[in-house]
């Protein structure tokens, strides 16, 4: 199994090297498409963000971690602050809810945090979230095979859930 633990403190140029290191992770380790890798690191880049955003005006420098970890079978992807922390309620109505939606026709009222969520919804297949010891934890999983619940059969390997569903650009 690799481990790699990155901490950035409220700098969105650590940032980049988050996604870079995530991108080579996942290239030379799974067998996920170079869309699916960038779809991930795009849901990755997005939320450690929105940390960055939330927590910039905070009276002391906020660090983020985040631990990236290639089990046998799926990519998990841990992403801890001590900062404000997200709404929560309004992860689950998203995780919750059957609406899938389309990047390219989305409604431009929707909330920064909201359009975050569901591009982890879109893309991720097990996402939780849970407050420890004033800690945030936002844990993400991507499985490296998709199976299919019929028929126990391998389908799309590698791809991202918005191309399955022809949402992918």
């Amino acid at each position: 199994m690799h481990s790699i633990r990155f901490s950035i403190h409220s700098d969105a140029h650590q940032a980049t090297l988050l996604g870079q290191c995530l991108e080579t992770l996942c290239r030379q380790h799974t067998p996920f498409e170079q869309g699916l890798i960038e779809d991930i690191q795009l849901c990755i880049l997005e939320i450690v963000q929105q940390i960055i955003n939330d927590n910039q005006y905070a009276p002391h420098t906020q660090s983020i971690s985040v631990t990236l970890m290639l089990e046998s079978d799926k990519l998990v992807v841990d992403i801890e602050d001590q900062g404000r922390g997200f709404n929560e309620n309004l992860l689950q109505v998203i995780l919750q809810s059957s609406t899938i939606l389309d990047p390219l026709y989305m409604d431009q009222t929707l909330p920064d945090q909201a359009f975050r969520f569901f591009l982890l919804k879109m893309t991720m297949d097990r996402i939780s979230y849970r407050n420890e010891n004033q800690r945030h934890i936002l844990h993400l999983e991507k499985n490296f095979k998709i199976l299919n619940s019929k028929d126990n059969s391998e389908i799309h390997l590698g791809k991202s859930n918005r191309q399955q569903e022809g949402l992918a650009v």
